[in-house]
């Protein structure tokens, strides 16, 4: 009976060190290949990755969090920008992805983070597609078939193109992959301590991509909801849904319980692109709803999945067939979203557009389609065994060479010389894609230049270093304001080197700093989404340039073609040469830049000692706007202090990490503003010292004899619930804007149903799902 069953086929399959070693050699083969194939291409190909202003600015995000943010945290003022609002939340010190940016030069580390956000990506496809059972060798070709969706790969194939300006966001997707394929791993026969181990793992997951980036964690929250509802309900059966349920239900609980859920809700209901939806509404467009619009040969890839989704429905078994279902329910989930997104007419948009959405989840179509593939070769397999047993007994069953072999001794050379064949095959299937993609590094292969670097403005940039350059510990010296948009990257290099300006561009820019615009200066705002721009109006009053200096402004920089000329402030000026710089996007005219000094900046010692009430935003900043009002000597509060009074001496604002310090002097009771937006989260070290809301946007500090305090910024990811006061504060405030875009005016949420079947009928011609 031993005998029997030592020689019998099952015998000859390797043992599991052997099959693991396989695996792991396998593994590291593909992905070393591919990301060295990756490299290759960012080395002929400059300038692809973190290109244009988005990618300036997440760069500038990255180097502020790590020179002025608290050392681990995710969540930061941002010193730099915007008023000390909160920092854009691309986590430097836990995305590996960024890491080269704090040893490489700026341009070298794009490549590097790129080719670290591939590997990040496509290991994380490998383990969900294993989780499904695919094979290695499959997992491993599915693994590097990402790199279509980096730079510069995806400009040669012309694919999706969000991780080109911002490429770390790979590997804030990528754990969503990894809690799929464990939710995956569950089945009716499961045990309730595997449950606990999948919950946990999962939420581990999902808190690890909310550490990385809270703001984009939802967007691929967002879009792989109908593949873990898939993998919950497939295959079906009662105890296994009951499973998988559960371990997700758990794994919500734990987010719910720890304030993560809450974090969520809060960082985003805080943004003017949410308060004012209506005001910063994106135009609704088709390259917004997918990037596979008026191609000639990209919509193919969707018409191979379609097909290879199929088969693979009617060919997989198992888990292989529950991630093919995912993948297929998915995109039908994608459609019916784009064509939502495409109807609507009256109503903001609040979720992730649908180009976001289709770029999250092109790797699961992509992995189930590969899938689908493997399915339908493996069935095809068995089916030609099944007809020709005669060859598949000779050639499978048994290996040339094996006659008058010792049958016990059979089973041991089968074994190893099958094991050397199946590696070398492997190792050929895995080279194919590296090496054709390594084939495309070279210059010409997009046939156009691609470079966006910096601008490089040495004058400008020397003098607002040496003016008002802000580090550690070093005094506020006020800010800039730029009139000029930032398509050159000046902007961007201003804040990589630590030079504050009032400009933000960022999805954490405040509705109340874009109230606070409107209401102030009555400008149209409309449009300004991720932006804070104070900007100047059709006619400058008084009152901009006292506003601007209670802002903190000490400098006010434009291009003179865009001022006009009835613009002439009376204020000191120098000029600097404009270096322009030849990228695209950049249409500044030739022209110096023009500076302007203001003499009275809020460095943190505006005293004022008049007291004005009002209730309402719009009382505040109807107060605020009239004539004679001076910023340094009077101040709005929502309530009265009940004490006189009196100008604080000697008071210094400096910098320290995730906060700002305070010191200074007052004979009786004195109250000074900070050039800081007012946040609940804020909270001074000193118990003596109190924080007031003034001047409906900025932070007071009231305090009496001696104050020497940091004030540090409380908010973050298990402590969230200070920003639910501040968005009750803000509803009490009433703060409305009178403004819509244009393109919600229709007075209904859906078109008629003629215009409706027009619209789709318009979108599915540009996709070429139908004839013109």
């Amino acid at each position: 009976m031993f005998r029997s069953r030592l020689s019998s086929p099952r015998s000859v399959r390797p043992t599991q060190p052997s099959r693991l070693a396989f695996e792991f050699i396998v593994f590291v083969l593909a992905l070393g290949s591919i990301v060295a194939a990756q490299l290759l291409l960012s080395a002929a190909i400059r300038g692809t990755t973190y290109r244009g202003p988005d990618g300036g600015m997440v760069e500038a995000a990255v180097f502020t969090a790590w020179k002025f943010g608290g050392i681990f945290n995710i969540t930061n003022l941002n010193p730099l920008q915007g008023l000390g609002s909160q920092l854009f939340t691309k986590n430097g010190w836990i995305n590996p992805a960024f890491w080269p940016f704090a040893v490489l030069n700026r341009e070298t580390a794009g490549d590097i983070s790129s080719a670290f956000a591939l590997a990040c990506y496509a290991a994380a496809c490998y383990v969900m597609a294993r989780c499904f059972d695919l094979p290695v060798v499959v997992s491993a070709l599915a693994a590097q078939a990402c790199i279509i969706l980096f730079s510069p790969a995806l400009f040669i194939i012309d694919m999706p193109r969000n991780f080109s300006p911002t490429p770390a966001d790979a590997v804030t997707y990528a754990p969503y992959m990894l809690a799929l394929g464990a939710l995956a791993r569950l089945k009716s026969s499961s045990s309730l301590r595997e449950v606990l181990w999948i919950s946990a793992a999962i939420s581990v997951c999902v808190l690890y991509s909310i550490y990385c980036d809270p703001a984009f964690t939802m967007i691929a929250a967002s879009s792989w909801v109908m593949a873990f509802v898939c993998v919950t309900l497939l295959p079906l059966g009662s105890r296994g849904i009951l499973m998988r349920g559960g371990a997700l239900a758990l794994a919500f609980g734990v987010l719910t319980i720890s304030g993560a859920a809450v974090y969520l809700y809060t960082i985003s209901e805080y943004s003017s692109r949410v308060q004012y939806a209506a005001v910063v509404d994106r135009v609704r467009s088709l390259p917004l709803v997918t990037h596979f619009n008026a191609l000639e040969n990209e919509y193919y890839f969707y018409v191979a999945f379609i097909a290879l989704w199929i088969c693979g429905l009617v060919t997989a078994r198992g888990r292989t067939r529950v991630l093919v279902a995912a993948a297929a329910l998915s995109w039908v989930f994608y459609l019916v979203y784009a064509a939502i997104y495409i109807l609507i007419v009256d109503s903001p948009w609040l979720s992730p557009i649908p180009l976001y959405v289709e770029q999250c989840l092109f790797v699961l179509f992509m992995t189930g389609a590969i899938a689908g593939a493997w399915a339908t070769l493996h069935c095809l397999g068995s089916y030609a065994c099944r007809l020709f047993p005669a060859a598949y007994e000779k050639i499978i069953r048994r290996p040339p060479h094996s006659e008058g072999l010792d049958e016990r001794a059979r089973p041991i050379g089968r074994s190893s010389g099958w094991a050397v064949f199946g590696l070398i095959f492997a190792v050929g299937a895995i080279a194919i894609i590296p090496s054709r993609f390594a084939l495309l590094a070279r210059p010409d292969s997009l046939g156009y230049d691609l470079y966006w670097p910096w601008a490089s403005e040495p004058e400008l940039v020397a003098l607002l270093t040496d003016r008002v350059g802000l580090k550690l510990g070093s005094p506020f010296r006020g800010s800039v304001n730029f009139l000029t948009p930032n398509q050159d990257g000046t902007i961007d290099d201003l804040w990589s080197r630590g030079v504050p300006t009032l400009n933000e561009y960022s999805q954490m820019v405040s509705g109340i700093s874009l109230y606070f615009t409107y209401g102030l200066l009555k400008v149209d705002v409309r449009g300004m989404i991720n932006h804070f721009d104070f900007r100047v109006g059709p006619t400058p009053t008084p009152t901009y340039f006292a506003a601007l200096q209670l802002l903190g402004v000490r400098y006010m920089v434009d291009r003179v073609p865009h001022l006009g000329a009835d613009f002439d402030p009376d204020f000191p000026q120098v000029s600097f040469p404009y270096h322009i710089a030849k990228q695209p996007g950049n249409d500044e005219p030739p022209g110096p830049w023009m500076v302007y000094e203001l003499p009275h900046p809020n460095l943190g010692n505006y005293s004022p000692t008049d007291v004005k009430i009002a209730g309402s935003g719009n009382e505040i900043t109807a107060t605020l706007s009239a004539p004679g009002f001076d910023f340094a000597k009077s101040i709005v509060l929502g309530a009265n202090l009940d004490r006189q009074l009196v100008p604080a001496r000697d008071v210094r604002l400096s910098a320290i990490r995730d906060g700002w310090h305070l010191s200074g002097h007052s004979d009786g009771t004195s109250l000074v503003i900070l050039p800081q937006q007012f946040s609940h989260c804020l909270s001074a070290v000193d118990a003596t010292v109190r924080l007031v809301r003034s001047d409906l946007l900025l932070t007071g500090v009231v305090f009496s004899g001696d104050v020497d305090t940091d004030i540090a910024f409380g908010y973050g990811i298990f402590s969230p619930w200070c920003r639910l006061t501040d968005l009750r504060d803000i509803r009490a405030l009433d703060l409305k804007i009178d403004l819509r875009m244009p393109h919600l005016s229709g007075g209904r949420l859906f078109p008629p149903w003629p215009e409706a079947v027009n619209r789709l009928k318009t979108a599915a011609r540009t996709l070429r799902l139908i004839s013109p």
